[in-house]
C-alpha cells in the first residue's frame, strides 16, 4: 500500500496554493482542453493522452484522448504524481519489466498500460500544478527529440491554463486582447490538426520526425508562434 504523502513535494502547501489559484482541478472538460489531449495523442503516436491537474488526494483529468470516462483517480494511482514530485519529465519505457515503486503498480497493470511519458505544467514560479502525459500499451523507447516536444506542448498546455484564468478574472466578450489570444491559440490546434491529415511521405509520428522533417519543423513554429504571442498578450495584462 502507498502512501500518498510520500507523494507530496518538500513545498506542497505552496504548490497545492498555486493550483487552487488558477480554479480548475475537478472542472469539467472544456474544448480547447480536448482538442490539445488528442492533439498530443496524434503527434506521438500513443492511444492515450492525458491533461492532468494534481491536487492533495486526487490526480484530475481536465482533458483525455483513450480512456473515456475518466475523470479523476487517487494520488497514489497515477505516474502523474510522480511528475509533479520530481517536478520533471518522467519516463517509463516498460512498465511491465521496470514499475514505477512510487505508485500502486496494480493500475498501470489493469489497463495494460506499459509506456509512460509525463511532462509538468509548470507555473510562472516554477510550481508543477499537473502533467501533459503520453501513454502506450506497448513499450516504447522515447528520444531526446521527444521530451523536448512533450515538454514544449507541456508549456503550450500551461499557457492555455494561464489563458483560462484570465478570462475568469476578466469575462467581458469585448476584451478583444483575450479573444485574439483564444483565437489564435485554436487557431493553432486546428493548423496541426489539418497537417496530420495530409498524406506523408515518411512513416511514424511526428514527433520521431528528425530535425530535417517538414511537419515536426512546422509543429515547432506553431508552438513558437503560441508562445510569443499567447504569452505575449498574458504578460501585457500583468504590466
Amino acid at each position: 500500500m502507498v502512501d500518498r504523502t510520500s507523494l507530496f513535494t518538500a513545498d506542497e502547501s505552496r504548490r497545492q496554493q498555486a493550483l487552487h489559484g488558477f480554479y480548475i482541478a475537478g472542472t469539467a472538460p472544456e474544448k480547447l482542453f480536448d482538442d490539445l489531449a488528442a492533439l498530443v495523442a496524434k503527434l506521438f503516436g500513443t492511444p492515450i493522452s492525458l491533461i492532468s491537474l494534481v491536487s492533495r488526494d486526487q490526480v484530475h483529468f481536465k482533458a483525455q484522448a483513450g480512456l473515456p470516462g475518466a475523470t479523476a483517480v487517487p494520488r497514489e494511482d497515477s505516474l502523474c504524481s510522480v511528475v509533479v514530485l520530481k517536478s520533471d519529465t518522467v519516463v517509463f519505457e516498460n512498465l511491465q519489466k521496470s514499475p514505477c515503486a512510487l505508485v500502486n503498480p496494480e493500475v498501470a497493470q489493469a489497463l495494460e498500460l506499459r509506456f509512460y511519458a509525463g511532462s509538468p505544467l509548470l507555473d510562472e514560479n516554477g510550481q508543477a500544478i499537473g502533467a501533459l502525459c503520453v501513454i502506450d500499451h506497448q513499450p516504447r523507447t522515447f528520444t531526446a527529440q521527444e521530451k523536448d516536444l512533450l515538454q514544449r506542448l507541456a508549456s503550450v498546455v500551461m499557457r492555455t491554463v494561464e489563458l483560462r484564468l484570465a478570462s475568469i478574472k476578466d469575462p467581458s466578450p469585448t476584451n478583444l486582447q483575450l479573444q485574439l489570444a483564444f483565437q489564435s491559440l485554436q487557431y493553432a490546434i486546428d493548423r496541426i490538426t489539418e497537417l496530420l491529415r495530409r498524406p506523408r511521405a515518411g512513416e511514424g509520428p511526428v514527433a520521431r520526425g528528425g530535425d530535417q522533417n517538414f511537419e515536426y519543423r512546422v509543429v515547432n513554429e506553431i508552438i513558437d508562434y503560441v508562445d510569443q504571442f499567447v504569452g505575449g498578450s498574458l504578460q501585457m495584462r500583468h504590466n
